[in-house]
Parts: C-alpha cells; sequence; structure tokens
C-alpha cells in the first residue's frame, strides 16, 4: 500500500478523493444536504492532526527520535507532539514535514488538520517553503534559503 492523497490507497483501487473544488461544485447544486454527506462519507477528514503525522511517519520508516533530529526541533517537543500534549506552530509543522520529506499537499493536509494556514503561493516566504518542499530541501538547506531572500528563519 502506498500513501496517497490523504487516504491509504490500496493496490487495485484507482478511485482517487475528490479535490475540495468538486465538493464545493457540489454544495452549490445540492438539494439534500444528508445526501450529499452519505455521498461524500469517504471524502471528510476524519482524522486528527497526530494520526496523520503518526500514519505518514511510519509509511516513511522513520523513528520519532530520527524525526526531531531531521526537523531541527527538540525530542522532548517533539515526543510531546507525537503524544498529542502540543500542537505545533505552522513552522513546526513544515519542519516535521521537510523531515519526513513529504509533499506539499501532505504537507497542506497536516496544516489544515492542525487548524493552522496552509501555505500560500502569493507569499514569498511561502513560496520559499512550498519550493523547499517541492525539491525535498532540509531545514537547514530551507532555512538558508529564507536567510538570503531576507524572510524569517524557521527555527529563530
Amino acid at each position: 500500500m502506498e500513501f496517497h492523497f490523504f487516504k491509504w490507497k490500496k493496490e487495485g483501487n484507482d478511485t482517487l478523493p475528490k479535490k475540495t473544488e468538486e465538493l464545493l461544485q457540489e454544495l452549490s447544486t445540492v438539494a439534500d444536504m444528508k445526501e450529499y454527506l452519505s455521498g461524500n462519507a469517504e471524502e471528510f477528514i476524519t482524522k486528527d492532526f497526530f494520526t496523520y503525522l503518526e500514519e505518514y511517519t511510519a509509511a516513511r520508516g522513520y523513528d520519532k527520535s530520527e524525526v526531531a533530529r531531521l526537523s531541527g526541533l527538540d525530542r522532548f517537543y517533539v515526543y510531546e507532539i507525537y503524544r498529542g500534549r502540543k500542537v505545533p506552530a505552522s513552522d513546526k509543522i513544515v519542519c516535521l514535514a521537510l523531515a519526513l520529506e513529504l509533499t506539499l499537499e501532505e504537507t497542506q493536509h497536516l496544516l489544515m488538520t492542525a487548524s493552522r494556514p496552509v501555505l500560500y503561493a502569493k507569499k514569498k516566504r511561502d513560496s520559499i517553503l512550498i519550493f523547499a518542499i517541492n525539491n525535498k530541501k532540509t531545514v537547514v538547506e530551507t532555512n538558508a534559503l529564507l536567510y538570503e531572500a531576507g524572510e524569517a528563519l524557521l527555527l529563530d
């Protein structure tokens, strides 16, 4: 099995989750909300940030101490995150995403499930973060890009 979008995609099942735009289109024309909800039950986010973080970590074969080391975050703080005791700020989620080499879509998903704003390409700093994620940069490499552009570093 591979982790695809936000759901586990089983071999032989080519059904992909609907895009947000598709759901919005359906919502603009739906006549029966119960029918919409039951027809799209598989599309809704049902797990929390901590569960997704655990799944992404397991799917990549990392352990928590390795994620802490690669993210540049304090090891005890990372353990608190995995225990569900701390919900990290956006920049710390980006550090975790870079450590886990998540895709942009997976990173945006983690940000959303933590009730944090997603990265927005029209913001200079966010564009740099998107570039770093897409190009599998490390936290150190990402901070160098941010520094060169005169933007705030991830781990100030």
